[in-house]
């Protein structure tokens, strides 16, 4: 028997794939990933042959795939200019301050590069899944630490870009989200 380990990193993902003290053919998995600050770890502990062993890893380490939040797609998969229109309004409507603090963040900080000249509205999609991501706390980012809302934010960009972003342009918006102050509504 071969002895065999290999790891690759992917995001918040880690994964193991071992032959080690495992029958002819079959290999060992472990999977594990970050949720909200804190390592879970996955184990499969069957042994199962290379390739249903590499499936596990690569939907494991798909950007795509998030453990924390079940499905494969974005929640808010929207098929016209017309149906994301009306969530946008929907969700500004419903979190108006918190909805302009995301754009506005993630614009300047633009943690994809994707973001021109008067081109507002490039991390729509973003936002529309770190809202419904933040709806155990009901948008109130006060109830969430640093770590979980960087998590948030990194699942909800995963899910809309789903290739490796910019680390320093993300916490860098992290930070404009919990300094910038919610505009004064009293009138």
């Amino acid at each position: 028997m071969t002895r065999t380990t290999a790891s690759c990193c992917s995001s918040a993902n880690l994964a193991y794939v071992s032959s080690w003290q495992q029958p002819p053919g079959e290999h060992y998995v472990e999977l594990e990933f970050l949720a909200l600050g804190a390592t879970v770890e996955t184990t499969i502990s069957d042994p199962y042959p290379l390739a249903e062993a590499l499936t596990f890893v690569r939907d494991h380490l798909d950007s795509n795939h998030d453990p924390r939040w079940p499905g494969r797609r974005p929640f808010w998969d929207l098929e016209s200019a017309a149906e994301s229109k009306l969530v946008r309004r929907l969700l500004q409507r419903r979190f108006p301050d918190l909805y302009q603090r995301l754009a506005s963040a993630l614009e300047q900080a633009d943690p994809y590069d994707v973001v021109y000249p008067n081109n507002p509205g490039e991390y729509n999609d973003v936002i529309h899944e770190f809202l419904v991501m933040a709806d155990p706390v009901d948008g109130d980012l006060t109830r969430l630490s640093q770590t979980q809302i960087t998590d948030l934010l990194k699942a909800a960009l995963a899910r809309c870009f789903g290739e490796r972003l910019d680390e320093t342009k993300l916490q860098h918006t992290v930070t404009l989200l919990r300094t910038t102050p919610a505009p004064d509504t009293t009138i």
